[in-house]
């Protein structure tokens, strides 16, 4: 991981349109399906299983306005040419290189969401070194707040049910899995990091409220949204690991379900 990547897609849909409540999956699908029209090897590469993707995609989300007009049922209604955006981070330099390639080029072809067309007004792509994270990750606060804007859990290993509560432990330890897959030379002793973790690192406040997202016919996916509050101890042996891996979470997003929206955090020193 010598850069990552945030691209930010601007749509606007031709038509009304109605849309399900929750959008992640549809836009993993929408974004998968021009990949393969253009690179079936990697389309493949990035639907391989048993390993961490090298990408992560936000829900549909308003551009330049506070909220959607929903239905009572919690459905999305666009009026036509309605700005709205989505995001897709990248963390595989290579990887991020063939996909703007291919998103670029098809540009002026647009998405289709649900039977919706949509026009690509614009792409905006922002990148960032592990050298910038960790800089950045060098803050005097100790004390600093995370958003939860789309519902998140963990999975557990050897636990039957996830976790839908940002234990910083496993919120941290998370992050470092993703940032480990794919950075070489910064590599974090995951061991070390829990035990540090366990001591020096704990919740001061939060409110949260749980959040049920419906992706296909079978069981929903839920999760916990809204913010919470950390702080760290004096002990700085990862204090600067801290925010860094929190800074790349925002591109990386965190826990169960990141390539469908899923664990889209922000961070906030305080």
């Amino acid at each position: 991981m010598t850069n990552i990547y945030k691209l930010t897609f601007v749509l606007r849909n031709k038509e009304k349109a109605l849309l399900p409540a929750y959008t992640g999956h549809i836009i993993r699908g929408a974004v998968l399906a021009k990949i393969r029209e253009e690179d079936k090897e990697l389309s493949e590469e990035l639907h391989k299983s048993n390993k961490i993707r090298p990408y992560r995609l936000s829900p549909l989300l308003p551009y330049k306005s506070s909220k959607f007009h929903r239905t009572r049922r919690g459905e999305i209604k666009l009026p036509k040419n309605f700005p709205v955006i989505f995001q897709m981070g990248i963390l595989h330099q290579r990887l991020a290189q063939a996909i703007i390639k291919i998103m670029l080029e098809q540009q002026n072809n647009g998405f289709s969401l649900i039977k919706h067309d949509f026009s690509i007004e614009k792409i905006e792509i922002e990148t960032k070194t592990a050298i910038d994270l960790l800089k950045n990750g060098d803050l005097p606060a100790n004390k600093f707040k995370i958003i939860f804007h789309t519902p998140t859990y963990f999975n557990i290993s050897k636990q039957p049910f996830p976790l839908r509560f940002p234990d910083p432990r496993y919120l941290f330890m998370n992050l470092a899995s993703i940032w480990n897959a794919f950075n070489t030379k910064a590599q974090i002793n995951k061991e070390e990091f829990y035990n540090w973790l366990e001591n020096n690192l704990s919740v001061s406040g939060f409110e949260l409220k749980t959040r049920t997202a419906y992706i296909s016919k079978g069981a929903p996916k839920i999760g916990c949204q809204g913010w919470v509050h950390y702080r760290l101890s004096k002990d700085e042996t990862y204090n600067n690991w801290v925010p860094a891996l929190a800074l790349f979470g925002e591109t990386s997003n965190v826990g169960g379900g990141r390539t469908a929206g899923f664990g889209c955090i922000e961070f906030e020193p305080r």
